[in-house]
């Protein structure tokens, strides 16, 4: 065993006060990328190397960009709790902006998933409302947001009602039913659409068990059985055996 052995696993381990001084700049990103993977998910980690990496590609260095994005999604992937600091939030999504639309799909899977899950500022969601059309990857980034927002429920209703993405539509219901479901009940002409925008809803438990029970009451609908196995909800389907098959 080698001194740098051990100061690799105690970088790991305990990266106060060593990273800085381990990993400085993009080349050391890239040669110590199997280490960066197993960094604990911390603001301050995320900033750090996040932060090489977009010097990087603000400043037009060549480097091995692919293995170190991996390292860097290592880092963050499907780990949401606690949530990051806005700077770290800001450092992966000004990465994301810069491959998103690079036409290779790997880089644009990679980055996606920097941002998946995570709240973005104003201006960041203006900028994914502004380029949907270009990209599913910014499609998914605005129906999964993770929690209500008023420009993505505004854009949604909008490429809903001019009829755009109808592959997605019960996606784009899902984003601004809680304020819109009595009407949407009445217009809506695919009842399967309505169940399935309860699902893909953010409002809570029972919130969905009420719009579902008033969709059965109108409705013999065969996907409700399906999503209310997912939800563990049994009254809609006892109104809707009531109403439908009495």
């Amino acid at each position: 065993m080698e001194k740098s052995d051990i100061e690799a696993k105690l970088m790991i381990l305990e990266p106060e006060g060593i990273l800085d001084d381990y990993c400085v700049s993009i080349r050391d990103v890239y040669e110590k990328r199997s280490l960066i993977k197993e960094l604990p998910y911390k603001s301050w980690i995320v900033e750090k190397i996040g932060g090489i990496i977009l010097s990087a590609i603000n400043t037009k260095k060549r480097f091995r960009q692919l293995p170190c994005l991996k390292a860097l999604r290592s880092i963050v992937k499907d780990k949401l709790s606690p949530p990051l600091s806005e700077e770290a939030v800001t450092i992966l999504y000004e990465i994301y902006r810069n491959y998103i639309f690079s036409g290779k799909s790997d880089y644009e899977w990679c980055v996606s998933s920097l941002i998946k899950g995570r709240e973005l500022k104003s201006q960041e969601i203006e900028w994914l409302i502004d380029n949907w059309s270009k990209s599913d990857h910014l499609v998914n980034r605005l129906l999964r947001y993770p929690s209500n927002n008023p420009q993505v429920s505004n854009w949604a209703k909008t490429i809903y009602e001019t009829g755009g993405l109808l592959d997605r539509k019960s996606e784009l219901i899902a984003r601004f039913i809680d304020n819109d479901f009595s009407n949407l009940l009445k217009h809506e002409t695919s009842s399967a659409v309505l169940v399935w925008a309860v699902y893909y809803s953010l409002v809570d438990i029972r919130e969905k068990e009420e719009m579902l029970i008033r969709i059965a009451s109108s409705f013999d609908e065969s996907n409700l059985i399906e999503v209310c196995s997912r939800l563990k909800l049994s009254e809609p389907l006892k109104v809707m055996l009531k109403v439908h098959y009495a």
